[in-house]
């Protein structure tokens, strides 16, 4: 996988991301198995002008430093080159997730604006009621043949204060950073 980064315009990884509040260098992408993508991984790239898109929990989040900046994952990608990157800053829950990646590309190709893009699947979501988002889930499962996976929040514990999939929380993780 890596080695097909540079060159790429996009590059898209839907997985766990693991936030170390206390050291958010040590912050990590989980991949199949115990592989893991870590900031040094992300820093080594060569993704000039590339857009990419962390759908994994608290990609977007870091610890900030005395100048201002966000340490972390979403600032590794940047330091890489990439021209824009699209996080989250907390939990997601893989149903709304899913949902809202696959209505963020539809508009990303009709318009060609990824913040404008983002806005209008974040609308759409917020806007569709809790049975037609996991009817559509259901449906964009059965085509990609991953059924049987129950949809949820897998990194997100009781306490989470994100918890309900109709407040802002759950349909608004994602930030657009970049041109």
């Amino acid at each position: 996988m890596l080695a097909e980064a540079p060159g790429s315009p996009l590059l898209h990884l839907a997985t766990h991301g693991l936030l170390d509040e206390r050291g958010p260098n040590r912050a990590y992408l989980a991949l199949a198995g115990v592989d893991e993508l870590t900031v040094a991984d992300l820093l080594a790239l060569d993704i000039e002008g590339a857009f990419v898109v962390l759908s994994a929990c608290n990609s977007g989040r870091g610890r900030a430093t005395a100048g201002g900046d966000v340490v972390g994952l979403i600032r590794a990608v940047l330091a890489s080159g990439a021209g824009s990157a699209l996080a989250s800053l907390w939990p997601v829950d893989d149903e709304v997730g899913c949902l809202l990646m696959a209505r963020f590309y539809e508009h990303l190709v009709a318009e060609g604006d990824a913040a404008a893009a983002l806005h209008r699947a974040s609308n759409d979501v917020r806007l569709t009621s809790p049975a037609d988002r996991h009817a559509a889930y259901e449906e964009l499962a059965a085509h990609f043949g991953t059924s049987g996976a129950p949809a949820g929040r897998r990194d997100v514990t009781a306490t989470e204060p994100h918890s309900q999939v109709g407040d802002s929380a759950a349909w608004a993780p994602f930030v657009y950073v970049g041109r």
